[in-house]
């Protein structure tokens, strides 16, 4: 696949959290991205002439929120357990949204997928935190079809956050 490195296409999810937040000022002051696309829940009170926002429901994900010859998408969705409420609903976010998103990536050929994880992921933890991001991990490296991805693992994510959700 031809890429023309001096005009790259993103897609961000999870643009609204702490990773996100910082990752989108990035990619909107980079002048080789020209396009930036951020999944989010809500509008965000941000306007940008090469930014476009879709409302998604992460329940409803479809091929169609991914736009046509995105070079990158980076994922940045993440939330705690603590902050959902249950176990169940902290995988759906951390595991079953992003494997989907994945999944929808590789259909609409997107050239590399970037996510954030945890350092500590291990699919043994006794945490399940830990294991869900370890099946995170597994499944964008062996399942997901994609042929370029990039997991980051950092430690503890220190910044101001709004409200009591974390990432997402």
């Amino acid at each position: 696949m031809y890429r023309n490195f001096l005009a790259i296409r993103v897609v961000i999810a999870g643009a609204s959290g702490l990773v996100g937040q910082e990752l989108l000022d990035l990619c909107l002051a980079d002048k080789t991205i020209v396009d930036v696309y951020i999944l989010v829940r809500k509008q965000l009170e941000i306007k940008y002439e090469k930014l476009s926002q879709t409302i998604v429901n992460f329940d409803l994900l479809s091929e169609d929120i991914i736009p046509e010859k995105v070079d990158v998408l980076f994922n940045c969705l993440g939330t705690t357990i603590k902050n959902t409420g249950s176990d169940e609903a902290f995988t759906k976010v951390d595991f079953t949204y992003v494997t989907k998103l994945a999944t929808l990536a590789h259909k609409k050929g997107v050239g590399e997928f970037i996510s954030v994880s945890s350092l500590g992921a291990d699919i043994h933890s006794k945490s399940l935190y830990f294991r869900v991001k370890e099946m995170k991990e597994d499944f964008l490296m062996n399942d997901s079809g994609l042929d370029n991805v990039f997991i980051i693992r950092p430690s503890l994510l220190l910044g101001n956050r709004e409200g009591f959700y974390a990432s997402f």
